[in-house]
Parts: structure tokens; C-alpha cells; sequence
């Protein structure tokens, strides 16, 4: 009976050390089915360093691929970091509590296709449907930065391409409810796709002058 419980036991501390040692690979896989399941689109992960002394969790190298259905320019989005903090307790009590989630994305390509409207749209519209949420999910601070945002216009045969540089300083925000953390990645698309040099705004009609031509009726002199 002591052989059989020393030999489980000492199976489950070769388990907790395969799992101890292989975090980042187990992280890695596990981060890309979730933006898979999130965003509907196919996704790749470069590398993952989940650090538990410290609760932080560093994601670099993450592409998200448009699909090859709706247009031809492969790349969506390409985030240079992504680094978010956790609280292991609040873990413990099945509760996703993130102190801090940091983006940093590199490019975004806004396609545009013959089919229909923008990736970045179909992709905002995904996030908010709520197909993409994740339960008992709350964020104290959210930051983005969008480095270069790059224009394909793909609806007239022959692409056309416009690049801008985007430099902008991260922004803060705070977030409450389940949702929020979804609500405000598709603000930010919101705002990268507003910038569409290919998107013609609407232009009210011109107001008419009056003719110059038309002279005034004259007065009949007395």
C-alpha cells in the first residue's frame, strides 16, 4: 500500500515540474486558442514568459491573420508585446481579476474588399457581439499604443496602398464589467479605421450663391 501512494506521489511531482518548466510553452498555446476563439480569426504566438514570483505574463511577436476569404493581404494585426498582470488569489477563487493589460501593436492593415466592408470592421463587430466574451473577467487599467496603421484598399482590382505613422502615446483606460476589456480593443479599431485616407466622407452639397447677374428691381423715380 506505501509502494502504490509513494508511487503516485512521486508521479505528481514529475507532473507539477513538467508543468513548472513548460509554462511558457503550455501559455503560449493556450493564449493563442483564446485569441483564436476571441477574434474568429487564425492567430500565431511567438513566445510567452509567464513569471509567477511577479503574477506578470509576457506575450511578444503575436500576428492575428485576416481571413484568406475576404481579402488577400494575409496580416490583420501585428502586436509587438502584449504583458498582462494577474492575481493568482483571485484566481483561486475562480475570479479573472487583471491588474494591468499593456498592448503594444507594431501595424494594423485596414483591407478593404470588394465583398464587403473593412477586416477591422467584421473584427469590431465580432468583439462586440459578445460569440468572443469571457466570464468573470475585470480590468483595473487597459493601454494601447498603434505604431503604423497601413491602408489596402482592395475594392477597385488593383490595390492601393497608403502607410501612416502613427506614433501615438499609449493610452490609459480603466474598465469595469465583463465585457470591457472586448469593448475597448474594438475602440481602438474604431480609431485606426476612422483614419482611412480610401473612405470618402460625406460631403454636403454646396450652397448656391445668389446670381450676380440678377440686378435688383430699380425704384421708379417720382
Amino acid at each position: 500500500m506505501f509502494r502504490w501512494l509513494f508511487r503516485i506521489f512521486f508521479l505528481l511531482v514529475l507532473i507539477l515540474i513538467g508543468l513548472v518548466l513548460g509554462r511558457n510553452w503550455i501559455g503560449a498555446r493556450l493564449l493563442r486558442g483564446e485569441l483564436e476563439r476571441v477574434t474568429g480569426l487564425p492567430c500565431a504566438v511567438g513566445s510567452v514568459d509567464l513569471r509567477l514570483s511577479s503574477s506578470l505574463v509576457n506575450a511578444c511577436a503575436i500576428s492575428i491573420y485576416n481571413s484568406p476569404y475576404s481579402c488577400r493581404t494575409p496580416m490583420a494585426l501585428g502586436i509587438r508585446s502584449l504583458s498582462i498582470r494577474y492575481d493568482p488569489w483571485a484566481l483561486l477563487r475562480g475570479r479573472f481579476y487583471l491588474p494591468m493589460v499593456d498592448v503594444d501593436i507594431a501595424s494594423v492593415n485596414c483591407v478593404r474588399s470588394p465583398e464587403g466592408p473593412t477586416n477591422l470592421r467584421s473584427l469590431h463587430d465580432r468583439l462586440l457581439s459578445g460569440d468572443g466574451s469571457i466570464a468573470s473577467l475585470e480590468v483595473r487599467e487597459f493601454s494601447t499604443r498603434v505604431e503604423t496603421a497601413r491602408y489596402v484598399d482592395e475594392s477597385r482590382g488593383t490595390a492601393r496602398v497608403q502607410t501612416i505613422a502613427r506614433r501615438e502615446k499609449r493610452t490609459h483606460h480603466t474598465l469595469h464589467g465583463e465585457d470591457a476589456l472586448l469593448k475597448a480593443a474594438a475602440s481602438v479599431l474604431v480609431q485606426v479605421q476612422a483614419a482611412d485616407p480610401f473612405e470618402a466622407p460625406a460631403v454636403p452639397p454646396p450652397k448656391l450663391a445668389p446670381s450676380a447677374s440678377k440686378a435688383k428691381p430699380s425704384k421708379a423715380g417720382h
